[in-house]
């Protein structure tokens, strides 16, 4: 596991942008102000073009959580879904957990 995620507390920011597909996300810690992890939606052409026709619920998603430095930490993905959905997440090394 790996040690930043040995925080109590965190503070999630999602960068705004006018129109956007992906989401971006810093993730922050709150006694010391700095940034400890940044979290990015990395989804193909396919899935930007759906999002623009059906709601954003329902597409699938791939969210990649790194370190500043660019180690990543996990990922957290979901499929295509109508009713429910199953939410996978994999640690640093894809193992699912």
């Amino acid at each position: 596991m790996n040690p930043v995620l040995n925080h109590d507390l965190y503070l999630v920011k999602q960068h705004s942008r006018t129109f956007r597909l992906t989401r971006k996300y810093e993730i922050i810690d709150p006694k010391s102000k700095e940034v400890i992890m940044t979290c990015a939606e990395e989804v193909g052409a396919g899935t930007k073009l759906v999002r623009t026709l059906i709601k954003r619920t329902m597409t699938p998603f791939n969210l990649v959580i790194r370190t500043p430095s660019g180690e990543p930490v996990c990922t957290v993905k979901r499929g295509f879904s109508l009713f429910l959905s199953t939410i996978q997440v994999f640690d640093e090394h894809n193992v699912l957990v």
